[in-house]
């Protein structure tokens, strides 16, 4: 998730990374913790600031095979929205996001 976005408070804010690491979670993210999904937050690289996040894109890669992607944002409000949500059931396909999970995992900062 984009870590900045998945806590409480003006998103607006900048914070050093030492305060931004002790504001609270939204309350989806805690749901998502206490279920026992694996939460990685993603800030941008080292050398940029604090809210800064250039992450944005929202999928989700189910067993090596089945991607769900679109504009749907994963918290609370956006049950009221309209937006575009796909879901592909495809290996090769799949694996393109799986590949672009791990260039973020290695070029962002990651929390868990």
């Amino acid at each position: 998730l984009n870590g900045h976005m998945a806590r409480e408070g003006d998103p607006g804010v900048e914070h050093t990374m030492e305060e931004e690491l002790r504001r609270p979670l939204l309350p989806a993210v805690y749901r998502l913790q206490h279920a026992g999904v694996p939460v990685l937050l993603a800030y941008g690289r080292h050398d940029q600031r604090v809210p800064y996040c250039p992450i944005h894109s929202k999928y989700c890669v189910i067993d090596h095979r089945v991607v769900m992607e679109g504009s749907f944002n994963w918290y609370n409000t956006s049950v009221f929205s309209h937006d575009l949500y796909v879901v592909a059931a495809d290996f090769d396909v799949a694996q393109l996001y799986i590949n672009e999970f791990n260039q973020t995992l290695r070029d962002f900062r990651i929390y868990s």
